[in-house]
């Protein structure tokens, strides 16, 4: 029973990991970051809204003082007027089309913007990996040497070796504890800044940081930023139709009621009509700034392709190049050094090799381990830069 009990306590205290895509799922909920992006949308909804609605009506109102022989006095209404603008040469339908435009271009910007976000969560992530699989490297390497250090010094009481080897393992051991300890500070900054982009507190996180994605072909036309210049595009070439209904005669409706001066009491109506006619100015300022922004917007697309474009091909070239280092130290230099240090570790024991020589082996055996994590990370941080064109969908 008590046995049972120790080990519930020890799994209590057990803290698992939050996988890349928890993480991910988190970020996208609580980010600060992404949420700034979904309240511009909601920004161009209220375009819509104003896009949508008619100009409010003018109302005119008199009121006047009539006195009679007696010195009687009275409140009487003396004129009223109504006035209302019409929406005419389709300007109303060109501001709406316009804002529905800019609200679908909003809504791809919040798509780049999320794969912006996704793509440094699993910068970060895989940085907290790696330097997690670095102390557990690390550790080993401490082991190793706190084991040979034992070793030495019986060796040495035994008159069998010098004093020399184990001054050499009491620097060693140093070197690493401290080495150990400025990787557990910079593991600790690593998961700060993931959770600074996460916006929530990630105790720990847990995957294979050898677990490598392909990288694909990428069809330019759908990313979600080249989508959200197209569509502003679009939707300046609307605003662009709803300046040129602006320069056409504006028209406004209107009613009229007056008093008659003569026979007070009794009123004349109508209805009328007020044109204004743009004679001298038709907009020409208004339209000749909305065709030079869309001009500005296609030589942006135009550019960002050619740019994303070269950046997936020095990614594919660079993700080649990397995978195939790792491959030969992770199924060629790794196994040999590690028989070597096998050997090596054997023959110093039996006094076949000195301390130097092994030593030499057991550094390039951990330094190959360290690269290996090496390459590891920089394939994820490329992965992470072709995630903002295209990746983890």
């Amino acid at each position: 029973m008590y046995r049972i009990i120790v080990a519930l306590i020890a799994l209590s205290n057990v803290v698992y990991g939050e996988t890349l895509n928890q993480v991910i799922e988190i970020a996208i909920k609580e980010s600060p970051f992404l949420k700034q992006y979904k309240f511009q949308i909601e920004s161009v909804e209220g375009e819509l809204k104003i896009a949508k609605s008619f100009d409010n009506p003018d109302l005119d109102i008199g009121f006047g003082r009539i006195y009679s022989q007696t010195d009687e006095q009275d409140l009487a209404l003396t004129d009223f007027s109504i006035n209302q603008s019409l929406r005419l040469w389709g300007e109303r339908k060109y501001a709406i089309n316009s804002a529905k435009l800019r609200k679908l271009a909003f809504e791809n910007l919040y798509q780049q913007q999320k794969r912006n976000l996704i793509s440094t969560v699993y910068s970060n992530f895989f940085s907290v990996l790696a330097l997690k699989e670095t102390i557990k490297t690390k550790e080993q390497e401490i082991e190793t040497l706190e084991s040979l250090y034992e070793f030495v010094k019986k060796s040495y009481t035994l008159g069998e070796s010098i004093s020399l080897d184990t001054l050499r393992i009491e620097k060693d051991l140093l070197i690493a504890k401290v080495e150990l300890e400025q990787l557990r500070a910079e593991l600790k900054a690593a998961k700060n800044s993931l959770n600074a982009v996460v916006g929530k507190n990630i105790a720990s996180v847990e995957g294979n940081i050898y677990n490598f994605e392909d990288i694909e072909d990428v069809d330019l036309s759908q990313i979600p930023q080249i989508k959200y210049l197209e569509d502003l595009i679009k939707s300046t070439e609307q605003q662009i139709k709803r300046e040129k209904s602006l320069a056409k005669p504006r028209v406004s409706l209107g009613m009229n009621m007056d008093e008659d001066p003569i026979e007070l009491g009794k009123y004349e109506f109508g209805i009328g009509f007020n044109i204004s006619f743009p004679v001298f100015y038709r907009r020409e300022g208004e339209i000749l700034q909305l065709i030079s922004q869309k001009n500005i917007l296609k030589a942006e697309i135009t550019q960002l392709k050619l740019n994303f474009k070269a950046t997936l091909n020095s990614i594919k070239s660079q993700e080649s190049i990397l995978k195939e280092q790792f491959a030969k130290v992770d199924k060629k230099i790794i196994p040999t050094i590690s028989k070597a240090l096998s050997i090596a570790e054997k023959s110093f024991k039996l006094r076949t090799i000195s301390f130097f020589e092994f030593s030499d082996i057991r550094q390039q055996y951990f330094d190959s381990v360290y690269y290996k994590i090496a390459l590891a990370q920089q394939l994820h941080d490329i992965y992470a830069s072709y995630i903002k064109i295209g990746g983890l969908r």
